[in-house]
């Protein structure tokens, strides 16, 4: 078959609305891609940062296992001596209430004695 195998597109010159239009869509376009970079980088940067807290808790939770026995103990010896000392300070509480009813009962006793022998 013969004929020519050149083929010459030949597109007609572009109206203003049109080319007001492509240079709008490749603007968009173009803003588009920084946002999609910027949020993907925003992505990478939180992971990073879930990440390494993790990571951090598992080399201390690593480091304490040994430790953790002996914390037990401290933190139990600790607490019951914590409660022995919350007994003894609800019991002076109650001696320091009883030391001043005393203490003014005997002010009031003494009151009453000099007015009552008043001349």
């Amino acid at each position: 078959m013969g004929g020519c195998d050149f083929w010459c597109w030949v597109d007609p010159p572009p109206s203003p609305f049109l080319r007001e239009l492509l240079i709008d869509l490749r603007d968009a376009v173009r803003a588009l891609r920084m946002e999609n970079r910027e949020l993907q980088g925003r992505v990478g940067d939180a992971a990073r940062q879930q990440i390494w807290p993790v990571y951090a808790a598992e080399e201390q939770r690593a480091l304490a296992e040994p430790i953790g026995a002996e914390t037990v103990a401290v933190v139990t010896k600790k607490a019951e001596e914590n409660a022995e000392l919350r007994c003894r300070i609800c019991s002076l509480e109650k001696e320091v209430f009883i030391f001043k009813f005393l203490v003014v009962t005997c002010v009031v006793v003494v009151l009453a004695m000099t007015w009552v022998n008043w001349p």
